[in-house]
C-alpha cells in the first residue's frame, strides 16, 4: 500500500451492525445465480463451490476451501466492478468458518478492466465463526485514480493446519452512505 494511502486509511470493523450503501456493486452477492460474477483466485489454491445446504441469511452460499495438495489461502474473487469517485467505501459479508482465518481484500485498479492494482486494503481477520457472523469494515479513504475494483474474500491457513475451509454469503461492497 502506498505511504499516502496508508496515511490516510482508517478501518473500523462493525459486527452486527447495518451498513447503508448507495449501491451494492457485487455481482451476486447471495450466490442464488450459483457463482455467476465470482471465480478461483489465480494466486490462491482453491476449490469453490455453491452449496445449498447453509447460507445467511438464506441458502445457497459460496464454500471455498483447500484442495488435494493444500498450499496456502484458498480465495474467491468477484468479477470486475468499474466505479469512481468512492471516498467511503465498505466491504461486508457473512462467514462460517470450519478451518482457517478469514479476510475479505477490496482492491483498487487504475483501469476499469481492473488490469493496473494501484492499492488494496483487508478487513481485520475473523479467527472464529463457527455460527454464521456478519463483517463489515469501512474504509474512509479515497482511492486516488481508481477506475474499478475488485473483491476477495479469503480463508488462510491457522496455525499447524493444513486444509482451509470455509462459507461466504450476502456480500455488499460500495460507497458508504
Amino acid at each position: 500500500m502506498n505511504r499516502p494511502l496508508r496515511a490516510g486509511f482508517a478501518a473500523a470493523m462493525v459486527f452486527a451492525a447495518p451498513i447503508s450503501f448507495a449501491a451494492n456493486l457485487i455481482p451476486n452477492p447471495d450466490f442464488t445465480r450459483l457463482l455467476t460474477g465470482w471465480g478461483n483466485d489465480p494466486n490462491a489454491r482453491s476449490n469453490i463451490e455453491a452449496v445449498f445446504s447453509t447460507g445467511s441469511p438464506a441458502m445457497p452460499s459460496a464454500h471455498v476451501f483447500s484442495g488435494d495438495t493444500p498450499d496456502g489461502p484458498a480465495s474467491i474473487i468477484s468479477s470486475c466492478m468499474p466505479a469512481t469517485e468512492l471516498d467511503s467505501v465498505t466491504l461486508s459479508f457473512n462467514t462460517r468458518i470450519v478451518t482457517g482465518t478469514v479476510h475479505g481484500t477490496v482492491s483498487a485498479y487504475s483501469d476499469a478492466a481492473c488490469t493496473n492494482r494501484i492499492d488494496s486494503a483487508n478487513t481485520p481477520d475473523v479467527t472464529s465463526a463457527a455460527d454464521w457472523t456478519p463483517v463489515a469494515t469501512t474504509f474512509d479513504a479515497s482511492f486516488p485514480g481508481a477506475l474499478s475494483f475488485t473483491v476477495t474474500l479469503e480463508v488462510d491457513q491457522p496455525d499447524g493446519a493444513e486444509n482451509v475451509d470455509a462459507y461466504f454469503d450476502h456480500v455488499a461492497f460500495g460507497a458508504t452512505d
